[in-house]
């Protein structure tokens, strides 16, 4: 590929939306919906969290597997409503690079996608990955394994980067 078509592809990919790669078919639960329901809808449709809707409508929180197995730790929360956590949501024209950062920022691997009033789907890392977003997923991925208890450090290899601590090389052992 020439550079020319490199520099067009990115900027195609750079004017990307939202609406262009979120799912608009949603399974969703409402605060009254419970747990065990939860469990299968997410194992059926094989998804890691649902938004939580009021009245049919407005998304008031999100209930994913990490909410699901705290409460089962626990033995607490018995509905939806007890176990959501408040929705980080995206509106369908922002960009996927957008879209990418706020999940990472947030830690989320999916934002249900909302207009003024109307929910109208809900887009995922690997929705952005599919659109060609992948090298905005490295930092996500860094940090993610830099948690890992005995990582040291982690070498960039997509851009020849290093990792926090400059060396490039892991501890032994």
């Amino acid at each position: 590929m020439s550079q020319a078509d490199a520099y067009l592809e990115a900027r195609l990919h750079r004017r990307r939306r939202v609406e262009d790669v979120m799912t608009t078919v949603v399974v969703t639960v409402d605060r009254l919906t419970p747990y065990k329901e939860i469990v299968c809808l997410l194992a059926e449709h094989r998804i890691s969290s649902l938004p939580v809707l009021a009245d049919g409508w407005q998304v008031v929180g999100v209930v994913s597997e990490t909410e699901l197995l705290a409460a089962w730790s626990r033995r607490v929360a018995r509905i939806a409503g007890e176990l959501m956590i408040a929705p980080v949501t995206i509106r369908p024209d922002a960009t996927i690079s957008a879209a990418t950062r706020v999940m990472t920022a947030h830690d989320a691997t999916s934002l249900p996608v909302t207009g003024a009033t109307v929910r109208h789907g809900v887009v995922t890392l690997s929705g952005t990955v599919r659109a060609g977003r992948q090298h905005d997923l490295l930092p996500l991925a860094l940090r993610t394994i830099w948690d890992i208890d005995g990582v040291v450090d982690v070498v960039n290899r997509a851009t020849g980067g290093e990792g926090p601590h400059g060396t490039g090389k892991s501890a032994p052992g």
